[in-house]
């Protein structure tokens, strides 16, 4: 059994190489993500395959072969990541805390807050 710190950089390892197989095996089946409401996939996704599914809608807003790591904490079970990510469209980046849990030597749950709003930077 792998420790959280362990699990969650594999796991955005995998998720920025676009490697679903290894995904595959460091989520757990039962897998639920809360993705803010504003987002154009925004909701609760429950399982591996309507992660498949909103995998696919993220690389449409967020560019996650560019994913940039500002922190990673982590209490027990529990992981915090910070990141930044370039938009897709109409350049900015996203700036996003992700929550995820471990249970049972996978990663089990996330909860995503975006720290900032869905829109490129005003410019200077």
């Amino acid at each position: 059994m792998s420790d959280t710190r362990t699990l969650v950089t594999q796991m955005y390892t995998a998720a920025t190489a676009g490697d679903m197989a290894a995904l595959g095996e460091i989520l757990s089946p039962d897998l639920v993500v809360r993705e803010p409401d504003f987002l154009p996939y925004g909701g609760t996704h429950r399982g591996l395959a309507e992660f498949a599914a909103l995998f696919a809608e993220v690389s449409k807003v967020i560019d996650l072969a560019a994913l940039e790591f500002d922190g990673l904490t982590v209490e027990g079970d529990l992981a915090y990541a910070r990141v930044r990510v370039p938009l897709v469209a109409g350049g900015g980046e996203a700036e996003i805390l992700e929550e995820w849990r471990v249970h049972d030597g996978r990663v089990a749950a996330a909860r995503v807050f975006w720290l900032n709003a869905l829109r490129p930077p005003a410019d200077d």
